[in-house]
């Protein structure tokens, strides 16, 4: 407050004038003063005047009030008052403000002149605190980058030291900071976001006048984690071994059809993030693990491994190996011939001797494939058979051999053997007998046309017969009518029947085990046509609706190679993807989506508890089991 008093000074009753200036009120943001004042009379004897007086009061360099009035009277009047606004230096302070005042008085008091009232002075207003409000130069910035905070300061004198705050972690940005720090924002503030790519930084401000806090203000900008690798989940090695006991040990190699992939790696997140999704992707199938064992491998060539996951920011990554895998077949039998002949190999039809060609193959898988190549002969109705070792040097055999003893009266079993590590393939040469256009039995129950009667108390007849007009087979008893034997064994040497109209081109029926095409019994029209089925069918293994198979039989044991409609008995417990909590053994009813093969199926699984769960493979990949009853 201040106060300027003017008095003539002409006796203990002269008049006198006084002018009051008080701080009302502060505005911190506006940074000004409100001031109150006063200007009054004091009259302690009468004053006999009826002229008006003028008078003004000035505040800061500004009138703040002017006028006249009258002055006449006793007791003190108040000639003028109000409030005005004074603003601050931009630190806050304001010292020195002129406050004054004139009143006319020019009266004759107590015989002397008493002259006009006027009085000058200052006063200091109290500093209003001014804090530094922040800015910063990108309110958008992604961790490790750099951002320069202005602390827009009032005054010169203002020092500042600069803080942050994000999710609980703080620190110290910079301390006696007058205009700007440019300052990288820590890397390690992504492990306070495990969840989410973003957050919002707070920065506050706090503004000194040397030693003394005029306050703090805040600021807040978002961070961003980089999709970079550094902020991206990371995979180990991939781990890849051979399933199959033995095979590392024997091949040192893969191999189609015959290996499984045993593949796991580990995995990591980045700051702080969680891995949510675990994946592999291996010869045609997914797994949703970070673990698995594939089924066999389908081709052979480069196989790629990929492993992928995703972790709690929703950052996926995948990592590729390969591997080689060796091509691999069976061994194959290309010729089996049998013949008689004599000593010299010279083909005789009642020769004592058989000379046998074969040409067989066994795949070399490096050279590390076990191999041999074996002929086996006896007589047909004999159980026990002679071999014969063949040259097994090489993988690759075409050779013939002349086997003594080959007795005239009896038809040979000759079957060619090649053999490798996993599995055998034979085929079967029958050698009839020696040649004879007609012969009759010692037992006189038995004859043969074309070859030496065996004695099986039967009509044997070698090579192609005609019969004209109609057969009639049976006599009533129950029993089987006609056996066929092939020529060998395996698909391609099973015989069947087929019926012609009368052009004996058109083939109008099919009726029989197997063509060179299929194993399946099948009976129909070969273009179409129906089978009427008296009583129960039993399907023992794959049943067709056209070329779709409706029962494939058993399970495989990788329940996601399964790629048609069908239905299949599950018996052996050997089972990956099956439900969890579901026992081994059961029914499973699968629905195909399209006509034929599918990567789009439906699974019905009944165990043998008669709970019932179903689950979709969609696109490649099975989804999750759902209990459906229990």
């Amino acid at each position: 407050m201040a106060s300027l008093t003017w008095n003539p000074g002409i006796n203990q009753y002269s008049p006198y004038v006084v002018l009051t200036v008080t701080e009302q009120s502060q505005s911190t943001s506006g940074n000004y003063s409100i001031l109150a004042y006063s200007l009054k009379l004091y009259r302690p004897r009468q004053i006999y005047s009826s002229s008006s007086k003028s008078y003004n009061v000035k505040i800061n360099g500004k009138t703040v009030k002017s006028g006249s009035t009258y002055i006449g009277g006793s007791g003190t009047k108040t000639i003028a008052s109000g409030t005005t606004k004074v603003y601050h230096n931009s630190d806050g302070t304001k010292t020195g403000v002129a406050i004054s005042f004139y009143q006319e008085i020019s009266i004759t008091w107590s015989g002397s002149s008493t002259g006009n009232a006027s009085k000058s002075g200052s006063m200091n207003l109290t500093t209003i605190p001014r804090a530094s409000i922040p800015t910063v130069n990108d309110s958008t910035v992604y961790l490790d980058d750099s951002v320069t905070i202005y602390t827009n300061r009032k005054s010169s004198a203002f020092t500042h030291t600069i803080t942050y705050n994000f999710k609980g972690q703080t620190g110290t940005i910079g301390t006696g900071i007058s205009t700007s720090k440019a300052w990288t924002i820590p890397k390690s503030l992504a492990s306070k976001i495990p969840s989410d790519t973003s957050g919002t930084l707070t920065i506050y401000l706090k503004t000194y006048n040397g030693s003394t806090l005029i306050g703090t203000k805040s600021i807040t900008i978002k961070i961003y984690v980089p999709n970079t690798s550094e902020f991206k989940p990371s995979i180990g090695t991939i781990n890849i071994s051979e399933a199959i006991s033995g095979l590392d040990s024997k091949f040192g190699a893969y191999i189609k059809g015959k290996s499984k992939l045993e593949i796991s790696y580990s995995s990591s997140g980045a700051y702080a993030s969680s891995i949510k999704t675990k994946k592999i992707s291996a010869n045609g199938a997914t797994y949703n693990s970070s673990s698995a064992t594939t089924g066999y491998i389908k081709s052979s060539g480069t196989l790629t491994i990929t492993a992928t996951i995703t972790d709690s920011r929703g950052r996926t990554v995948s990592k590729s190996t390969t591997v080689d895998v060796l091509d691999y077949t069976s061994p194959s039998i290309s010729k089996l011939k049998a013949y008689r002949s004599n000593a010299d190999g010279t083909e005789n039809d009642e020769g004592e001797y058989a000379k046998v060609e074969v040409s067989g193959k066994v795949t070399p898988l490096n050279d590390k494939n076990t191999k041999s190549f074996k002929i086996k002969y006896k007589k047909s109705n004999e159980s026990t058979y002679t071999v014969v070792d063949l040259d097994n040097s090489a993988y690759t055999l075409n050779t013939s051999i002349i086997l003594p003893n080959i007795d005239g009266n009896f038809t040979y079993d000759i079957v060619f053997e090649v053999n490798d590590y996993f599995t055998s393939t034979p085929k079967l040469e029958p050698l009839p007998t020696a040649f004879t256009l007609v012969d009759y039995h010692a037992n006189g129950r038995s004859m043969a046309i074309g070859k030496v009667s065996e004695g099986l108390y039967t009509l044997e007849i070698r090579g192609y017969t005609n019969l004209e007009g109609r057969l009639f087979l049976g006599d009533g008893s129950a029993g089987s009518l006609i056996h066929m034997k092939g020529s060998s064994i395996g698909r391609d040497n099973i015989n069947y029947i087929a019926m012609y109209d009368s052009t004996g081109v058109t083939r109008q029926a099919y009726f029989g085990i197997s063509s060179n095409h299929s194993d399946n019994f099948r009976i129909g029209m070969e273009n179409g046509g129906k089978v009427e089925i008296l009583e129960d069918l039993d399907v023992g293994g794959e049943f067709r609706n056209m070329s779709v198979p409706v029962n494939r039989g058993a399970v495989p044991e990788d329940w996601a190679t399964i790629n048609h409609a069908g239905v299949w008995s599950c018996s052996n417990g050997n089972y990956i993807n099956y439900p969890a909590g579901a026992s081994k053994y059961g029914v499973l009813v699968t629905f195909s989506r399209y006509f034929g093969i599918s990567d789009y199926i439906i699974y019905l699984y009944i165990d043998s508890y008669g709970r019932t769960y179903s689950c979709m493979k969609w696109n490649g990949s099975m989804k999750g089991w759902k209990t459906l009853a229990t």
